[in-house]
């Protein structure tokens, strides 16, 4: 008989809990369904076991885990063991399904539980375990196979550590339970738009539309109209009718960058279109609905500026239905050198640079410094260091840090290099404060964020 995960070959599932009713009712459909399942009653037997890889899936009641639940759920899909975590509550479903899925488990189970409902959770456990662990394979690997398929929804996002594990584990979620709404926060540089974009590609059917936009980028008197659309004769030089953002994007993706920046007036407008999920152009009179998964992202401590009263709640609230938060690279250091590595080996394809890794010394380097522009400021570094070496393995010598002095004097002057290396080197220099770099250049900062796009260094 085919188990219940549907994938023909059984599971082990570990279940958690002192409640011997919920025992009752799980147990035998599980071992009907053809899966091995083992029962622990308390969270350090459980924990014990997701230590030792002794699971693919844990059922875990979320009474006995009390305040361990984000602790637990880090350690199930972290360090390369891939556990897939369905907590069970007795939450009313929709607090259920957010709580559970902000912690990071795969899914959850409302009880009583029914046996079509667990079969139905076990089925998306198996798919979420299967690609967690290839994907964490690859990533242990380094970078994923060139040209391979993505077999993860988040494969790209290289990382050993345990906080990535996680990352990647709530893409899976968001993209499994087709979440429509979802937050990312984080430091500049970290990736959000990266996350973002394998949201879309893991959710979205081909040629759905991804449409990304820089709220710090809009013209204050024309924001409204870029997201909303506007109609003819709205205002001066609204010559034809216009779709905007959403209404282009609607039946894939609208990421907004930066959210934290849109005017109070755009912010309450943005707040319909959520509720409704329809708009309506500037200086029309007709709803028109739209069909988008929206993504926003921003650098800034939302919560702090709800406080005050600086960025509106309820459309915190409604934006952070599912947060994904992407940790600084230098709270994950593990992740520096498979990141290297696939820079390294990946940016240069055609260019006449053949990289073959780097040199001890070279690691150490890369090791020893923080990041402030994390991922985006790495990418950089080693970018720089493969147009120095060109070819081989990257030595200590290549590799330039901001703060401290150059290894020896294989670096051109500052004056000699390209305009796009000048301004990396302002920017690292500046530890990516980008007033501060435009100052030291000597340039407007208006022209820094020209340069900085037109050589797409952000």
């Amino acid at each position: 008989m085919d188990n219940a995960s549907g994938s023909g070959s059984p599971m082990r599932v570990l279940l958690a809990g002192e409640d011997e009713g919920i025992r009752r009712e799980i147990v035998p459909i599980l071992r009907e369904a053809g899966h091995q399942v083992e029962e622990v009653q308390d969270a350090a037997a459980a924990r014990s076991r997701v230590e030792v890889a002794g699971c693919d899936v844990a059922l875990v009641d979320s009474r006995v885990l009390d305040g361990q639940r984000t602790s637990f759920i880090g350690r199930a899909g972290g360090d390369g063991k891939g556990v897939a975590v369905v907590l069970i509550t007795d939450r009313p479903e929709a607090e259920a399904g957010v709580d559970a899925l902000r912690l990071g488990a795969s899914d959850y189970l409302r009880r009583p539980v029914s046996k079509l409902e667990l079969e139905d959770v076990i089925r998306k456990a198996d798919r979420i375990w299967r690609s967690r662990r290839q994907a964490l394979s690859d990533a242990s690997a380094g970078i994923p196979e060139a040209g391979g398929p993505t077999v993860c929804p988040a494969a790209c996002l290289i990382g050993r550590s345990a906080a990535m594990a996680r990352v990647r584990e709530q893409v899976s979620a968001a993209v499994e339970t087709n979440c429509r709404t979802i937050l990312l926060q984080g430091e500049t540089g970290t990736g959000k738009e990266v996350v973002a974009h394998e949201l879309h590609v893991a959710a979205a059917k081909a040629g759905d539309p991804f449409v990304a936009v820089s709220c710090p980028a809009l013209p204050e008197t024309l924001v409204e109209s870029e997201l909303f659309g506007h109609v003819k004769g709205s205002f001066t030089g609204a010559v034809t009718d216009k779709a905007g953002c959403f209404e282009t994007a609607s039946g894939g993706t609208l990421f907004l960058d930066e959210i934290a920046d849109l005017s109070p007036p755009a912010q309450a407008k943005l707040l319909r279109v959520l509720e409704t999920r329809s708009v309506k152009r500037v200086g029309g009179t007709r709803e028109v609905g739209v069909d988008v998964r929206l993504i926003a992202a921003t650098n800034s401590p939302l919560e702090e500026l709800v406080a005050k009263q600086r960025f509106r709640q309820d459309l915190f609230f409604r934006l952070n239905v599912f947060g994904i938060v992407i940790p600084p690279l230098r709270e994950r250091k593990e992740d520096v050198l498979p990141l290297a590595q696939h820079f390294a080996r990946t940016q240069f394809a055609g260019r006449g640079i053949a990289i073959d890794g780097f040199s001890p010394r070279a690691e150490e380097l890369l090791l020893s410094h923080d990041y402030p522009g994390n991922v985006r400021e790495l990418k950089n570094i080693v970018e720089r260091a493969a147009i120095v070496c060109r070819q081989g393995k990257i030595r200590a010598e290549h590799i330039f840090l901001p703060g401290r002095a150059p290894t020896s004097s294989i670096l051109p002057p500052p004056s000699v290099l390209p305009e796009r290396e000048q301004i990396l080197l302002a920017l690292e220099r500046a530890r990516w404060n980008r007033q501060r770099a435009a100052a030291d250049l000597g340039v407007p900062y208006s022209t820094l964020r020209y340069k900085i796009k037109k050589y797409g260094i952000a």
